[in-house]
């Protein structure tokens, strides 16, 4: 039997489940992006961000998410998709709380580039 054969379901729900989770996962990386987009004034006056600062929280993200996006699939190639994507789910999650907790524009693109990581 090959990979693909173990790992995919082929009938029932599973196969709903899986595209549901699926679904929420990219939707959750696109209401992320529209977040940061429309933040973007008050992040730069609450944390006295400047104009430089505020493009890295946007190129943070993407240049980490785009940089990894192969390795990340290699990676659930090796431990397993479903692990993969647990643990990615898991460090977007708290590279979002850590987003939300920054106190400063340096920080911020910091947990910005933490969280295109883990998007992968």
């Amino acid at each position: 039997m090959s990979a693909a054969e173990t790992t995919v379901p082929r009938t029932g729900s599973g196969r709903w489940v899986a595209l549901v989770v699926v679904l929420v996962a990219s939707f959750m990386q696109l209401l992320d992006g529209t977040i940061t987009n429309v933040a973007i004034p008050l992040i730069k006056r609450d944390l006295q961000a400047t104009d430089a600062q505020i493009q890295f929280v946007l190129a943070a993200y993407l240049l980490a998410y785009a940089a990894l996006l192969i390795t990340g699939g290699r990676i659930g190639d090796i431990i397993g998709r479903k692990r993969s994507f647990m643990i990615g789910m898991v460090g977007f999650i708290l590279a979002s709380i850590l987003c939300g907790l920054c106190q400063s524009g340096l920080q911020l693109d910091l947990a910005r580039g933490l969280q295109g990581i883990t998007a992968r």
